[in-house]
Formats: structure tokens, sequence, C-alpha cells
């Protein structure tokens, strides 16, 4: 598939010519003449290119968790990390929001003296990713400054306190109403603009926001929640009743296919991805596959064991589950999602052209087991790809909205249901979620709790996307989950003959335990991330989070 790109041209000079104070970033006054610039599309248009040429790429997040483990104890995931002069995304973050502030302060200036309507387009650009940024400092430090003009050395917001966690979270709910309101819908987007960001991105982000504050409110902070989880009902929902997004599905028509191929170059700008970061050879270019596929980083025992069986049941209660007797026998009967999520053991085929097998040796999964989930065999041995990656997708909208309506009034209907989760379920030939089915008309003639459901369901559908740690937070039960022992493959040592002995030292209650739970910690004030001490001693006005 030939691929046009929105950033092909060189960005403009003062879009990438960023100033890095010691406090909070700003543009230089003279990073571009404005009297010479601003006076048409094409304009603003390069403007904004440097937001794409800045979006993240393939998240790592996951790491920070319980579902994904690289070898060596990670400081996030034990709780072992400590306050440092640059701690998190505050510097990049600020930078990135100083770009979005001057686009959106030349729109302001020029909305008149550009046609309105293309003016208005790029403002909504600028809004979005603002939004973007702020979020990202949201989720890292709670409350922060929020800056929404240009500064210079004299300006007195370098000096300001810290924005209340409400303020925050309602002005980047301000940015992204406003964005919605101006971005255009998808199917509006000419050929050359593919990418760009658009209204149902922008939807989509606003109930990743509502959705994260509103439960984070309801079981950690213990604030006022509702209204923001109905605007992440109402965002996700816009975003279904579009028409303008569908579930990928492969020509094969294959269960296991139908997901696999959504995240491979088969699926690449399927009606599902949103927004995804762009790429191209030789110009823009990722390792993602060589590090899935030829690295340390792989799945934990957390994840294999939340796929449900195909009856619909977890594995602890299913009859058709048939344990951990061969390196395969665990994946049989499973939700497809399993099989397209993990390399199977002695079947699927590795980068190297032999099936896979758990060695532990060094540049392998020290797990055992091995995402499978958006790698390419063939650009893991060329140590190079331009798979796009997915940072928004429809499947996201669809868990959005399930979650917000459930936790808005601990209870879903089957019709909501139905739209949401069943849609999930249906791509890969799994039976529906129903309350009927909850409350023990199933299989094993058990009861289930739908919530844990709703859960499960965004846990295998998004794994290694980045998603589950912030997920833990705003649940408020990471002090419950991640201190909790990570484990990989079941002692099955007579199958791995290239498994070192050393590794079945680790073998405890049947499997390998690659950290114990001694290691592993999470304390109340884990719930937030230090402030950088270089800001704090740059700006007396910032306090540091709790027991930081």
């Amino acid at each position: 598939m030939k691929k046009t790109y929105i950033h092909k041209a060189v960005v403009f000079l003062f879009t990438i010519q960023l100033f890095f104070s010691c406090e909070l970033d700003r543009l230089p006054t003279n990073a571009v003449v404005d009297e010479n610039f601003w006076k048409s599309e094409q304009d603003f248009q390069l403007a904004c290119n440097a937001f794409y040429m800045n979006l993240p790429g393939y998240s790592t997040r996951d790491l920070y968790s319980d579902i994904s483990y690289n070898g060596s104890p990670n400081e996030y995931s034990s709780g072992t990390y400590l306050p440092a002069n640059n701690f998190g995304p505050w510097d990049s973050d600020y930078a990135q929001i100083a770009t979005a502030n001057k686009v959106i302060q030349n729109a302001l200036e020029n909305r008149f003296s550009v046609d309105e309507a293309i003016v208005n387009r790029y403002e909504g650009e600028a809004r979005f990713y603002r939004a973007w940024q702020y979020f990202d400092l949201l989720r890292s430090y709670g409350g922060v400054p929020i800056v929404e003009e240009l500064l210079d050395i004299n300006s007195k917001e370098l000096y300001a306190p810290r924005n209340t966690r409400e303020e925050v979270v309602a002005f980047i709910l301000k940015d992204l109403d406003l964005a919605i309101k101006y971005l255009p819908m998808p199917s509006a987007l000419k050929s050359g603009e593919i990418g760009r960001f658009t209204r149902t991105a922008a939807l989509t982000l606003k109930s990743r926001v509502a959705l994260y504050e509103g439960t984070r409110q309801k079981y950690r902070e213990k604030g006022d929640y509702k209204n923001l989880l109905q605007q992440a009902a109402d965002a996700a929902h816009e975003v279904i009743k579009s028409g303008e997004h569908a579930l990928y599905r492969s020509s094969k028509n294959d269960p296991v296919l139908n997901f696999q191929e959504c995240f491979i170059y088969e699926g690449e700008g399927s009606k599902e991805t949103i927004l995804a970061n762009r790429y191209q050879l030789p110009w823009r270019k990722n390792s993602n596959s060589q590090s899935l596929l030829r690295s340390g980083a792989g799945p934990t025992r957390a994840i294999v064991d939340a796929f449900l069986c195909a009856d619909g049941l977890p594995i602890g209660v299913s009859q058709q589950f048939k344990g951990y007797v061969t390196p395969g026998s665990e994946f049989e009967n499973r939700d497809a999602r399993m099989r397209a999520t993990l390399l199977v053991p002695f079947e699927d085929i590795a980068w190297d052209g032999k099936p896979y097998e758990a060695k532990f040796a060094n540049g392998t999964s020290q797990t055992g087991y091995t995402w499978k989930k958006m790698a390419v065999n063939e650009d893991a041995l060329a140590m190079q790809s331009d798979l796009d990656a997915i940072l928004i997708r429809y499947a996201e909208a669809l868990l959005n909205y399930a979650e917000a309506k459930y936790e808005l009034a601990d209870h879903i209907s089957n019709e909501d249901l139905d739209i949401s989760v069943n849609e999930l379920r249906r791509r890969v030939g799994m039976v529906a979620l129903t309350n009927e089915f909850i409350q023990g008309a199933n299989p094993g003639n058990v009861k289930l709790d739908m919530r844990d459901e709703i859960r499960r369901e965004r846990l295998v559908e998004l794994a290694n996307e980045g998603f589950r740690y912030d997920d833990l937070l705003r649940w408020g039960i990471a002090q419950d989950v991640l201190p909790k022992a990570l484990v990989g493959i079941p002692d099955l040592r007579e199958y791995y003959k290239y498994v070192n002995n050393n590794v079945w030292k680790k073998v405890k209650n049947g499997f390998v335990e690659l950290q114990p739970a001694t290691d592993r910690t999470f304390e109340d004030k884990h719930y937030l991330w230090p402030l950088p001490l270089v800001q704090l001693a740059l700006n007396e006005n910032l306090e540091q989070n709790p027991d930081w």
C-alpha cells in the first residue's frame, strides 16, 4: 500500500527552534517574523505539521504495569523510582504546549485576515494537541500550571503555582470541545490530509480524558464524577453513531486474523484507526517489531490468564480450560485474541523462520511468552519498520462507552453492551456479554461481576497498547495489583530444551517467577509522580506532590 504523508515537507523554522528554558518552556520571540507569516492556509498547515512530527510512537507504558516485563525490574512497576531533577514528561510536554500556544495565538489574531473556516480548522488541531500534552501532565503529576499564552523571560506565569486538578481537567475538556467544533470528520479529509487530527479523534480523546478522571474521582479522589462519566459516554457515543469508523475484519473472515491484522500492514489505514503516528521508509521508521520479537520484553501471566475461554468464562471456572499440560494447551479453547496477541509456542513461526520456543537467552523474552500483536517478522529481521503506530482506534471508543455507562449507575443495559463490548466480541467469535450471562445463565452456572468483565474486556483488547498502568491508577487498585509477583511460563522444562537450568531454579508454585513480591511495592504516594526537582528549585510557588 502506498502511503501519503502530511509531513513530507520540512517543518517551518519556528516550529523546531524551541528555546528550552530551565523554567516553563517558551518560544523565542524572534523565532518567526509574524507579520510575514500566518497569511495563508499553507502557513497554518506548515505550523501545525510540527504536531505530527512529535506524536508519540509505539507505547512501552505497559512495562510500568503487571502485564509486561523487560528482563529486569521496572522502577515504575516496582515502585522504586525517586524524585529527580527532570523527572517525567514536564519539559517535553511544556515545549509542545508552547508550540500549540503559538498557533492558537496567531489563529486568534488572524481570524479575519485568512478565511475563518481555515483558521478555525488549524486552531482545532492546536487545541487537540495542547489537550493531548496537558492530559499527559495530568496523569503524571495531577494539577500543573496552566499556560495558554506565549511566555518570555519576564512573564510572571513562569513562577505561577499549580492549578488544581479540577482546573486542568476543565481546561483540557474546553480545548477538546473547541477541537470537536472546528475539526473535520475523517470522511471530509482530502487525500493529502489523511492522518491529520479529526473530529472523531477529538471526541475519542475527550472520552479517554473524561473516563480517566471520572473513574479516578469515583475510586481514588472521592470527588464529583458523574458529569465527567456522562461526558465520556456522550463523546464515545458520538463516535459510534457517526458511522465514520468500524472494527477491522480480515478478508479471510478468520477470528484470529480479524484482530491480528488490524495491527499489521494488512489493516493499516483501516476505518478502525482514528489516529496514528505514520511512518514511511526511509524517512521515518521505527524498530517496534524488532523490540517485540528480538528483545527481552514479554507478556506476563497476568495478561495470559486474563483471556476468557471460548464459552465466555474465566479459566478458573470454565470446563473448557485445558490447563498447562503442554506449552500449547493453555491456548486451546480460548478467546481468539489470545492467539492474535501472543506467539503460540511450537506453532507460530518466529522472525528467524523457526517455530517459536521460549529460550530466555539474551535478546529474547524473559517471561517465556512473546508479543505477537503489532509485530511483523520481516520487519524484525530487517531491524526497521514503517508500520504505523495506532494512537487512537475505534475499539477504545466502544470500551470507553461501555465502562462509562456502567460506572454511571453501576449497571449497564444489554442494549448498551450490544453496541460496545459485544461488537468487539463478535469480531473474534466470542459469546455475547449480557446481564443474564453475568447472573449465571452461562455454561458454568456461575455468577460473575459485570464491572470485572468490562475491565477484563479492556485489558485483553488493549493489551500492549499502553493503557494498563493508567487503568490501575484510575480504578484505585494499583496497591492491590502491582505489589504481586510477576510470573512467566509454567514449569514445562521437558519441552524447552534451550532454557538454562538457572531459569527453572526460579520456579515457584509451578511457574517461573520473574520478580518476587518482596521486590515490589506500591505506596499511596505513587498515585502521582514527583515534580522535577529543578522546577521546584526555580519556582518557589510550586508544591511537591504528597510524601515526595
